[in-house]
């Protein structure tokens, strides 16, 4: 519930890092790193959730998807990471890695069999 309770908060600072860099059009670097920012916190929250989804799992294969799912998260999270750093010398190279972690959800979900 608590893991829950924290993947809701973070994604509920989505809407103001995106107002904030949305004003700033997307090419200052301070809005550009806070807004990688909050997606790094919305990553580790789900990362976080998985793991505990994948501890109360019914049986193996359940854990194994939620163990998946996590290490995605935490590849996102590393990402939003660089982003962060990077924003902060070039934000439009930070915009690409943010773009970049759309694109491979993207292709993960489009190779996930159906079922």
């Amino acid at each position: 519930l608590l893991a829950n309770g924290l993947l809701l908060f973070a994604a509920s600072l989505i809407p103001f890092a995106t107002a904030f860099a949305g004003e700033a059009h997307w090419n200052a670097t301070v809005p550009v790193a806070a807004y990688g920012l909050v997606m790094l916190v919305v990553s580790l929250a789900f990362a976080n959730l998985r793991r505990c989804a994948a501890r109360c799992a019914p049986d193996a294969a359940a854990a194994t998807a939620h163990r998946r799912e996590m290490r995605k998260s935490l590849l996102f999270a590393a990402v939003f990471l660089c982003g962060c750093v990077a924003a902060h010398f070039e934000p439009r190279a930070a915009l690409l890695g943010y773009a970049g972690v759309l694109l491979v959800s993207a292709w993960f979900r489009r190779r996930r069999p159906a079922g």
